[in-house]
């Protein structure tokens, strides 16, 4: 696409009914995807690309996803291989910016913009997701306790594990009490996270937060001018620290 595909909850259909939901690109069970956007698909609804349980995704973005309301890509519960590469702005006027929750075998690879009022990148019980990050991803003032990566779990089976984070550009959440990078929650642990940092990882509240003394296998690599603005808080879990 270079073009432009928008959709509009104002959309209805002779008895009122939203006729797309708010999607501008919806896709249920597909199977071998590839999505090149260089143009903008936005919507002031629900989605901007909505993949719900699909498997082996390609999607490259060098132009703009947007929303106004929900999340602008929603790759949750995929399987099979699945690669994001974004170099252009992918962007929520609330809610989430990436949701890829409960997916398996991800690479998200970001050298331009992600961000959202709510968790920028939601990798909630995200089955060994690769995240790098050479541009910007932010979750806004607008969220208070929000992230600009969220590895938390919601359940206390079935658990996620196994997340690689590299960054040589900004992480960052600017909300009251937000984190930059938050680990686990009091529901479950994230076990087997590993970031390597060059750039830089922000916090109001923890540049990176482990919420959790049972998680395990956390190994934080420093490199070259790395910053933390905010400190981590590693809640008595085990962490390895290299520099």
């Amino acid at each position: 696409n270079a073009g432009t595909i928008s959709s509009s909850n104002a959309a209805v259909d002779e008895d009122g009914d939203p006729i797309n939901g708010g999607y501008a690109v919806g896709l249920w069970l597909a199977e071998t995807i590839n999505l090149d956007n260089s143009g903008t698909i936005s919507t002031d609804g629900n989605f901007g690309v909505y993949c719900y349980i699909c498997a082996d995704l390609t999607l490259t973005n060098s132009g703009t996803i947007s929303t106004a309301e929900q999340i602008p890509l929603s790759v949750r519960l995929a399987t099979g291989t699945n690669t994001i590469t974004n170099s252009g702005t992918i962007s929520a006027g609330s809610s989430k910016g990436v949701d890829i929750r409960r997916a398996a075998n991800l690479t998200l690879n970001n050298s331009g913009t992600i961000s959202a009022k709510g968790n920028a990148v939601l990798a909630m019980n995200a089955f060994a997701p690769t995240i790098i990050n050479s541009g910007t991803i932010t979750s806004t003032a607008g969220a208070a306790t929000k992230s600009g990566i969220d590895l938390s779990q919601n359940t206390d089976g079935d658990l996620g594990s196994g997340a690689t984070i590299t960054n040589s550009g900004t992480i960052e959440a600017l909300g009251t009490n937000a984190d930059g990078i938050k680990i686990g929650d009091g529901t479950g642990v994230y076990n087997d996270v590993t970031i390597t940092n060059s750039g830089t990882i922000l916090g109001v509240d923890d540049s990176i937060w482990i919420d959790g003394s049972g998680t395990t296998g956390t190994n934080i690599i420093t490199r070259e001018d790395a910053t933390y603005t905010g400190e981590i808080d590693m809640d008595s879990a085990a962490v390895t620290m290299t520099l």
